[in-house]
């Protein structure tokens, strides 16, 4: 039987196949083995998931939570005013609603300032609000008694951050059989402190029983362990992988139960040995034959692929066939590859309308070419861009954005950067120090006239530069931060060009503080209210005074209303300010009844206040408050501030005089309106700026403004009051002329509340001689 070669051929290959198949089988059975392994592991890995997962989604059910409780407004006033009852109300009924266990309420650098949770012990809340500052929201896990807490916090803004509002979770046994619940794991958390030792503490908690949780806590106190690593429990009835909590020592554990894996393991290991006996004469011979022919070709493309995947340049050999198409299908995504990474690469770093740098590439060129002397920063803005858009269309827009920065390109030379920051904003770093002379050329030639479309366009430009010779202690913030100060005095300039000068940054510096302490200023008495007389030389009386403004900062000192009141009407913060500065007056007067005292204080509003329709009624509600009537009140609006929008102030001012109050128009004269809107108003006086009044006496061309304005003023109907007067001479003129009332430094100062009440006792012209007397003494 086996002595021909055919027999013996045939046997032997029986015999190598059986050696082959039983290594195989065994190679199988070890590969399913660890196969199960694997899919334990990554059955774990999704459960991770799923654990981070759940941690999101209590982070974003606890952020919308507290994000509504930050931009509630009764409790940022709760805040603002330090309402300890208010906030922990508030606290508790959102802790409530958000079932959160606890919530809390920080200081802007992170002091507890109040909370619904008396902590024994907690983690530094002050460097975990440091490390995430500038975060819209703090999401993070601490400790509070030996106890992890998931905190979500959001902070509270007026409209800078003035408090961290936050909630917080517990991880126990709650959350613990909520993933349970979702994988099918067990879950446990606790604190490992060290190689020797498990922290058992009541934030110890685990679906399992204390002894097998105990026994699999102690396999991960070994140096080798990682958050990767999977370890079987003693018995092997558990495979458990741990994952760290963003809190030192404290780690969740997920266990996957194994005696399914196992058992199913001998199933397929019994299966495979029926299955293998079947067909081991079968098809075993032509099976490897035929497959170690098939995947050569295979394998060479798959070793091939992942050189390409970990970025590695491959030759690739064209074969015939099938492997020949996906050879050339590789070849082909290994050149796309390449060339989407490269277009990737241009994106990040450039415009994609105009070609040029963007702000992204700028910042980095300049973090790496601070370390010089030479060159600097040019940031050029197109002025009124937006009304050629407007007119002419975007697309119009954009095909001028495009010739304006090659023309700017073209202008530069090769070792200089330009980049197109957004909108309309160029910035140039050039590395040779230029002169005003040649900004002024620049200047010049990028207003050159463009032809887009048919249509030509000139445009109109502001330059801020900046010299790195110049500076201190460069960094790339402080140079954007400069040069666009620059470029914002461009604009005021006359010939729209500035180069940035040491101590502007300073200045606006000063600026920005003004604007952020204006609100704790009116909680801290910075700011008070004085009263300028306003005489009547007609019947020698003071019947009125002028409410003014002042401001001693804790730092800053004295800051005149000249430098402050712009500020805040361009910051939107004037109308806090008006209306603290009428329930002043208000609360004034009444104080001033009680010393009998009448006399009649008028107010500024500004442009922005004029336009807020709810204004009377505000006033209205002081008033009842403090019991003052209408004959008490004054209200003084500049020309200029009818121009904003002249329906809505007529609105308001209409809706004031129907309420009694006497309507002045405030430095007349300076402004745009003129007689144009002066018979349109329902206004009862006129005040004649200080520019045209102090000088009468000597300035006769002054003197005829001012005598032609009175005449034309009483034609109208209306009285007039002079601003400004400071000498005997000009005070004649101005009876003279029939002026009503003087208010300057002529009769007084503006004075504090108490210092008004003497001087109004002391004023008093009762004849005649009396007045003439004192008049000519001063």
């Amino acid at each position: 039987m086996f002595k021909s070669f055919r027999s013996q051929l045939i046997a032997m290959l029986v015999f190598f196949l059986a050696m082959i198949q039983l290594i195989s089988g065994t190679a199988i059975l070890d590969t399913i083995k660890r196969d199960s392994i694997n899919q334990a592991i990554k059955r774990i890995d999704v459960a991770k998931n799923v654990f981070q997962l759940t941690l999101d989604n209590r982070n974003k059910h606890l952020g919308v939570g507290v994000s509504l409780l930050a931009s509630d407004f009764g409790f940022k006033t709760a805040v603002a005013t330090r309402d300890e009852a208010t906030i922990r109300s508030s606290l508790e009924n959102n802790a409530q609603r958000v079932s959160a266990d606890f919530g809390i309420l920080l200081s802007s650098d992170g002091q507890t300032i109040n909370s619904t949770f008396d902590m024994a012990y907690s983690s530094d809340f002050t460097q975990l609000v440091k490390r995430n500052r500038r975060s819209r929201t703090i999401n993070g896990i601490i400790e509070v008694d030996h106890k992890p807490y998931q905190l979500v916090l959001v902070p509270v803004r007026a409209p800078n951050i003035v408090a961290w509002v936050g909630m917080a979770f517990q991880m126990g046994n709650e959350l613990a059989n909520e993933i349970k619940g979702i994988t099918g794991l067990e879950v446990s958390f606790a604190t490992i402190k060290g190689l020797d030792t498990v922290e058992k503490h009541d934030s110890h908690t685990s679906t399992l029983n204390v002894t097998a949780i105990d026994s699999i806590l102690h396999k991960f106190k070994g140096e080798d362990v990682d958050d990767n690593t999977t370890l079987f429990s003693d018995d092997e009835n558990f495979l458990t992988s741990r994952v760290k909590l963003d809190l030192d020592n404290h780690w969740a554990f997920l266990h996957l139960p194994y005696n399914s894996w196992i058992q199913n393991i001998n199933e397929v290991t019994n299966r495979l040995i029926i299955i293998f006996s079947i067909i081991l004469c079968l098809s075993i011979l032509l099976s490897w034959f035929s497959a170690r022919r098939l995947l050569k070709p295979i394998q060479i493309l798959v070793s091939k692929a992942k050189k390409i995947g970990r970025g590695e340049h491959v030759e690739i050999e064209h074969q015939a066939g099938e492997f020949g198409v996906l050879s050339k299908t590789l070849s082909g995504m290994q050149v796309r590859i390449a060339k989407r990474e490269e277009e990737l690469s241009f994106q990040a770093s450039h415009d994609s309308l105009t070609g040029l740098k963007n702000r992204n590439a700028v910042e980095i060129f300049l973090s790496e070419n601070l370390n010089t002397s030479l060159g600097g920063v040019l940031l050029i803005n197109i002025r009124h861009f937006k009304d050629i858009n407007n007119m002419m269309g975007f697309e119009t827009g954009d095909i001028l954005l495009c010739q304006f920065g090659k023309r700017i390109d073209s202008l530069i030379k090769n070792s200089d950067v330009v980049a197109r920051l957004a909108g309309d904003e160029f910035l140039v770093v050039f590395n040779s120090q230029l002169d005003e002379m040649t900004l002024t050329k620049m200047h010049q030639e990028l207003q050159a006239e463009f032809d887009v479309s048919g249509s030509k366009i000139c445009l109109q430009l502001c330059m801020g530069a900046l010299f790195f010779a110049d500076q201190d202690d460069l960094s790339v913030n402080g140079v954007m931060r400069r040069v666009d100060i620059a470029a914002d005095e461009a604009k005021q300039s006359e010939n729209g060009i500035a180069i940035y000068e040491q101590g502007q940054d300073e200045s606006h510096r000063r600026t920005l503080s003004i604007i952020r302490d204006l609100p704790n200023s009116l909680e801290t008495n910075q700011l008070f209210i004085v009263y300028q007389p306003k005489v009547n030389i007609q019947k020698r009386k003071c019947y009125a005074a002028e409410a003014l403004i002042r401001w001693i900062h804790p730092t800053l000192g004295f800051i005149s209303p000249a430098d402050f009141i712009p500020l805040l009407e361009r910051s939107g913060n004037i109308q806090l300010v008006t209306k603290w500065v009428i329930e002043e007056v208000c609360k004034q007067q009444s104080n001033w009844q009680i010393e009998d005292m009448q006399v009649q204080v008028a107010i500024n509003l500004s442009a922005l206040d004029l336009l807020d329709l709810s204004l009377p009624n505000f006033i209205k509600g002081m008033m009842e408050k403090y019991h003052v009537s209408p004959s008490q009140l004054a209200f003084e609006v500049t020309e200029s501030s009818v121009m904003k929008d002249t329906k809505t102030v007529i609105h308001v001012l209409n809706a004031l005089k129907r309420m009694g109050f006497k309507l002045s128009i405030d430095d007349f004269g300076t402004g745009q309106s003129s007689l144009a809107y002066l018979r349109d108003l329902p206004v009862d006086e006129v005040k004649i700026d200080r520019s045209f009044v102090h000088d009468v006496d000597t300035n006769e061309s002054n003197a005829l403004i001012v005598n032609t304005t009175i005449q034309l003023s009483h034609s109208f109907g209306f009285s007039v009051t002079a601003e400004g007067m400071e000498n005997v001479e000009g005070l004649s003129i101005l009876e003279d002329y029939g002026c009503e009332t003087i208010q300057g430094y002529y009769f007084s100062k503006p004075l504090k509340p108490d210092e008004f009440l003497n001087w109004q006792s002391s004023f008093s012209y009762s004849s005649d001689e009396w007045w003439h007397e004192n008049t000519m003494e001063k």
